[in-house]
């Protein structure tokens, strides 16, 4: 899960991801996840246990651009609004890049059952 509150990097991140999203969030599913899991829809609160764990990306401009590209709902190479996008992203990057790399910060949720 991107931790999207994290950093000033990781909030404009964000934002840049919801300018260029052609889908207009239709893709969305970590809200709806979480509550499917951890309400009783699924396994039930009392019976269900959460662990995180920090998973940081370290990524210079071609890993950062090889993430966001990774999404769907990103524009394509051969689709008019990739040159704004890259441009945007590079200049994302820039701001933010420390020795070229920027943290990308995820953390990796481990749920289990109980008995």
């Amino acid at each position: 899960t991107r931790e999207d509150e994290s950093s000033e990097f990781m909030r404009e991140y964000k934002a840049f991801l919801e300018t260029f999203d052609h889908d207009h969030g239709k893709t969305r599913w970590q809200a709806t996840r979480d509550g499917v899991m951890i309400e009783d829809a699924y396994f039930g609160e009392d019976r269900l246990t959460k662990h995180v764990v920090p998973n940081p990306q370290h990524l210079d401009f071609d890993g950062l651009l090889g993430r966001a590209l990774s999404a769907s709902y990103m524009p394509l190479p051969e689709t008019p609004e990739y040159p704004p996008m890259l441009a945007a992203l590079r200049e994302l990057f820039d701001r933010h890049q420390q020795n070229g790399i920027v943290i990308m910060n995820y953390i990796t949720e481990i749920f289990w059952r109980h008995a």
